[in-house]
């Protein structure tokens, strides 16, 4: 992936100076209660790294063109109806990155060719629903339809070797595919994304982010969203949650999640179920690929005041664009993007939000002040 400006580590105060100077911004500092600084962040700034904030001009962004890149943001989860024929409509358990890489590699071919879809479905006798749909990875990769495609694109030997080796591998189910009953339809095509990327950043409102959740609490968001939900059901999805935490710590994933203070006092569950959740928190704040910050109570508003849940997955795999993930509508449903307007319009307002809270080497202070007001 490309990146653009600097990267530089959180540090003391000396250091936040110099990262403003280098972005080339106008400073404006203001108090927000607990002595934190704001600033005016222009609208060039790269986005949230690990533990980095990335600053410093915009780069050329890759152009990516995915499942939802030419069109508006929409509740996925179904499937068209396929009307050209010949492909075989992949069970749901979502994409994989293996196959994203490769659909992404005969777009370029056929970009490379100087066809449209219109024109290289007619050059093979196909409808263009049928090239369309195999290029945003809704059908299996058949090995008849690829040969094809390759000699219609005018593929090198070597290059056409390599795709036709590798298309066993990109039609296998990912890890989740038993989970399928876990996740709603959204997540089938987010976590293709998830499995390959090297950081998630997350805002949340009332509630944490699930990857920062116990099981326990992430029943009782359910119970209490899904109150018609049975136990049983419950149960596996928190199952499910947890195989997804744990699969992201192996791969490395880093994780920033910035929240309201008041998220810590919206009760979810019953007492016991707040502590743990509180405790495993502290815990959390603490790991080396985890970065969490707060927004204080009585702070002015930032861009993302108001706005649903949101989730921004950065991915360094170049066939695959990064995602933004906006919750709150009804319950299971989301709206996923990831054509560069929205993805890089996101993530400058998590950027700014994330400059506005608190400095994370402070999260571990608050909550052990909350843990205190509450239990000690």
């Amino acid at each position: 992936m490309a990146r653009c400006g600097r990267a530089v580590r959180w540090g003391g105060q000396g250091l936040w100076d110099r990262c403003w100077k280098l972005a080339g911004a106008d400073v404006v500092r203001q108090s927000v209660g607990d002595g934190s600084k704001i600033a005016s962040v222009p609208p060039c700034w790269r986005g949230i790294r690990s533990d980095m904030l990335t600053l410093g001009a915009p780069c050329e962004r890759r152009k990516v063109r995915c499942v939802h890149s030419a069109q508006p943001a929409r509740n996925v989860g179904e499937i068209e109806p396929n009307r050209g024929g010949g492909a075989v409509a992949r069970e749901r358990s979502g994409r994989t990155a293996r196959h994203l890489v490769l659909v992404a590699r005969l777009r370029r071919l056929r970009e490379g060719a100087g066809l449209s879809v219109p024109q290289a479905a007619a050059q093979l006798g196909w409808h263009p629903s049928t090239l369309r749909r195999l290029e945003q990875a809704q059908t299996s990769l058949d090995v008849g339809q690829v040969s094809a495609l390759l000699t219609a694109y005018g593929a090198g030997a070597a290059e056409t070797d390599d795709i036709m080796g590798r298309l066993n591998a990109a039609n296998l189910p990912g890890w989740w595919h038993p989970w399928r009953d876990a996740m709603a339809p959204w997540q089938m095509d987010v976590m293709s994304v998830e499995s390959a990327g090297v950081a998630s950043s997350a805002r949340g409102t009332r509630r944490w982010c699930p990857l920062l959740r116990t099981p326990a609490y992430a029943m009782a968001v359910d119970a209490a969203v899904h109150p018609d939900q049975d136990e049983a059901v419950r149960k596996r999805r928190a199952d499910f949650l947890m195989e997804r935490q744990h699969r992201l710590r192996e791969q490395q994933t880093r994780l920033w999640a910035v929240f309201p203070v008041t998220a810590l006092r919206c009760r979810v569950g019953g007492e016991e179920v707040m502590r743990e959740q509180l405790r495993a928190l502290r815990r959390i704040a603490e790991r080396g690929d985890v970065t969490v910050q707060l927004h204080p109570e009585y702070a002015p508003p930032h861009p993302l005041t108001g706005v649903p849940a949101l989730s921004l997955y950065r991915v360094e795999v170049r066939e695959i664009a990064d995602h933004v993930v906006r919750e709150g509508g009804l319950p299971g449903t989301a709206e996923v993007w990831d054509s560069p307007h929205p993805v890089q319009t996101y993530q400058g307002m998590l950027d700014v939000s994330c400059v506005m809270a608190m400095r994370p080497d402070r999260t571990g202070e608050v909550l052990q002040d909350e843990y205190d007001r509450k239990w000690a």
